[in-house]
């Protein structure tokens, strides 16, 4: 008799409990339906309102600073429902990633062993549970109406296709990540790692180049530049100039400190500078790291996708998502990561709550900030202990207590 064959049912009442969550996490998004967020006020609406007047010729002339493929999303969300409002497309549309990200993450999780007497699909049905009812994961899509879910699905499929050396598939789902959202070109040295270990480099590097033209064609079709539809990210970083835009890092206390404009200048250019310098030498330790094993390759995103926002200065309060959804994948394979995970979301839910509550924001960022603090410690003391490990040493965790051997 199989292995397979030996499992008994799973007990009714943990079936229950997970429609029962499943239950709550579509209850929470129900509640967040009718909040309108000052970005939904004043950029979605007006966006929405473009799209629906002109159609799809308004891809060419839309006032929206998004790249075109969110725009293809809106203009899809209006065709399936002329009346629906700005608020329900969004949400609608993050809602449905929230759903795909859940599927990634339990699809990154291993199945129960043969010889467990627990369900095989009891670890994987959790991770899907859980990353639905994360509270930075509701809070963006059904409450805040933020679409951070979408280019943290495709990073998280991109990185698990080439954990599993489907180099073209990770080529083409990474590059669609960034068609997306900036913000993916934070986890440039992780994406560089996978390149350079790729079977045939140049036709990823090709993939890379075509699969992001190939995102951006539609709006070129409806009349916008190909100078325009290439620059869309260059105006977003030159839009902003404050030091901190309430991110949960060392930026948002040092703006109350560095108060003139040119003690702000001068942290802005040094806090840019550390990070490009930081980011260049990760490329080599990513790519080292890769080539001893493939298993380093999500924790290593998670890493980079959360020291990048906080090293870096004109950080949003969203852009830890990556981190945030990467380190829950990693607790549901090794539950050494879950303090990670906790204090994570504890420096996001916080910066969460200081934008879209009444409380006051800076009072309501401080303990995600110092949590941050211990993450960002406790990543680098992994990683110093990982570079310095034998070859063939097997992943160990950041908050493992014995050194790596």
């Amino acid at each position: 008799m199989s292995g397979a064959a030996r499992r008994p049912l799973p007990p009714p009442a943990l079936v229950l409990a997970i429609v029962g969550l499943l239950g709550a996490a579509l209850w929470v998004r129900w509640q967040g339906w009718g909040f309108i967020s000052r970005d939904m006020a004043h950029f979605l609406y007006f966006w929405v309102d473009e799209l629906r007047q002109l159609g799809f010729p308004g891809l060419a002339t839309t006032s929206a600073n998004y790249n075109p493929p969110y725009l293809y999303l809106l203009l899809a969300g209006l065709q399936l429902d002329p009346a629906a409002t700005a608020a329900q497309i969004t949400k609608a549309i993050s809602t449905l990633f929230d759903i795909g990200l859940a599927g990634t993450v339990a699809w990154s999780v291993p199945r129960e062993p043969a010889d467990s007497t627990r369900p095989a699909w009891l670890r994987p049905a959790l991770a899907f549970v859980a990353t639905l009812l994360l509270p930075t994961v509701w809070m963006n899509s059904a409450v805040w109406g933020q679409c951070d879910a979408i280019y943290s699905f495709w990073l998280l499929l991109g990185f698990l296709l080439a954990e599993r050396r489907q180099d073209a598939a990770s080529a083409l789902t990474l590059v669609s990540a960034l068609a997306f959202k900036l913000q993916a070109a934070f986890l440039g040295p992780v994406v560089l790692a996978v390149a350079w270990c790729a079977r045939q480099r140049w036709q990823f590097a090709v993939l890379l180049v075509a699969g992001y033209v190939a995102w951006l064609w539609p709006s070129v079709i409806a009349g916008r530049p190909w100078g325009e539809a290439l620059t869309v990210y260059l105006h977003q970083a030159t839009s902003e100039m404050d030091l901190s835009l309430g991110a949960p890092n060392l930026w948002t206390p040092a703006k109350y400190v560095f108060t003139s404009d040119a003690a702000q200048k001068a942290a802005l250019f040094t806090g840019l500078a550390v990070t490009v310098i930081a980011m260049l030498a990760a490329i080599p330790f990513c790519i080292r790291m890769v080539q001893r094993s493939r298993e380093h390759l999500l924790p290593l995103a998670c890493t980079v996708a959360f020291m990048v926002p906080f090293m870096l200065p004109k950080m949003h309060e969203r852009y830890f998502y990556p981190a945030d959804v990467f380190s829950l994948a990693l607790a549901f394979r090794d539950r050494r990561w879950l303090l990670i995970t906790a204090l994570i979301q504890l420096g996001s839910a916080t910066a969460y709550l200081g934008y879209l509550s009444e409380l006051p924001g800076p009072v309501v960022r401080l303990p995600g900030i110092l949590a941050n603090c211990v993450v960002a410690v406790l990543l680098v003391r992994h990683w110093w202990r990982a570079w310095h490990a034998p070859v063939g040493t097997g992943p160990s965790t950041p908050t493992s207590m014995s050194h790596a051997h």
